[in-house]
């Protein structure tokens, strides 16, 4: 049998994406049919270095975007890569972000796009609630790789131990 399993190390829903949708500098949101982004708030520390990454494998180019907010939803600023020869943007968050907002350039094929805690990009994982998986939020589907096997889970013990315990020591 084979599960996959995550570290819980994504931060990035994909599936929150609003597309044709843009950030400027103060803040607003405008439309803007080169871009994609991530209205759902994305929580973060203080402080830290978080990074955007995507495949490296693909295209030389990367535009990414990274919007800073307060707790009450003040906007703080503006992070913005467009560089060649790059798959991935590293920032510092400042000592009063919260939570950030994600965007990038929708006609380059970007692929396994990850957003992380640290500088490293490590290998691509499905988002996970930024918890590890399989766990009863994200569980992950068990496939049988041979044969007519199948697993079935029950959700309980079906082996009375402690009366199996009991008898055997009569």
């Amino acid at each position: 049998c084979e599960q996959k399993t995550t570290s819980g190390i994504q931060l990035f829903n994909i599936n929150t994406i609003t597309q044709e949708r843009y950030i400027d500098e103060l803040g607003n949101i405008l439309n803007n049919p080169k871009w994609n982004i991530s209205l759902e708030n994305i929580d973060v520390s203080a402080n830290e270095e978080y990074t955007f990454s995507r495949n490296n494998l693909e295209i030389n180019e990367s535009q990414f975007l990274i919007c800073e907010y307060k707790s009450n939803g003040d906007f703080i600023k503006k992070n913005q890569l467009w560089q060649n020869g790059t798959y991935k943007y590293t920032i510092t968050t400042t000592s009063e972000t919260k939570f950030v907002h994600l965007g990038y350039r929708n006609d380059f094929a970007h692929s396994d796009l990850m957003f992380q805690k640290g500088a490293d990009r490590t290998q691509f994982e499905p988002y996970t609630g930024g918890q590890p998986s399989p766990s009863p939020d994200f569980p992950q589907e068990i496939k049988t790789l041979t044969g007519d096997i199948k697993l079935t889970s029950a959700g309980r013990n079906l082996l009375d131990y402690v009366s199996n315990l009991i008898t055997s020591n009569n």
